[in-house]
């Protein structure tokens, strides 16, 4: 079995985007056009650019390169390894880095410093809260055997 992946409607659905929205981004953030098919890291890199466009008011035009940066850092190991780390995004530089602690890195000019606990957090309360649809419902009354003399008397 490969990796879970998800479609347009599970990741608009988990960090809460509209259908607007997101045929926005597929139009402007490399990472999100011409694709069907979305890994948890993906997932993560959608929640992490939702919370720059629709809290910090970046603008979704702004972030092609940033978003390319951002979707690789998600994809490069265990998404949930990313919980207890925070994102540097460098506007001017175009560049992202993934830190222990944002105290630990050098900032040389503005930066926007993203901590991930609460995205992954946020992505893994979604995914348990969605239970797979049951394939056959539990039957009333339990099967019963039919021997096949029975079953001749019956055609006959």
């Amino acid at each position: 079995m490969g990796p879970m992946q998800f479609n347009q409607m599970q990741i608009r659905d988990a960090i809460g985007i509209s259908v607007e929205t997101f045929r926005h981004w597929k139009r402007v953030l490399p990472p999100f056009s011409k694709r069907k098919k979305y890994t948890l890291g993906d997932l993560l890199a959608a929640g992490i650019l939702h919370r720059l466009t629709d809290h910090c008011g970046v603008r979704a035009g702004h972030l092609p390169e940033i978003s390319t940066a951002i979707v690789e850092l998600c994809n490069a190991g265990p998404w949930t390894s990313l919980q207890n780390k925070a994102l540097v995004i460098d506007f001017q530089k175009k560049t992202c880095a993934l830190v222990k602690s944002a105290r630990a890195f050098a900032f040389q000019d503005i930066v926007v410093v993203c901590p991930l606990e609460g995205i992954v957090a946020q992505i893994q309360e979604t995914l348990s809260r969605k239970e797979p649809a049951v394939a056959q419902h539990h039957l009333h009354f339990p099967p019963i055997a039919v021997s096949n003399a029975r079953a001749q008397r019956q055609r006959v």
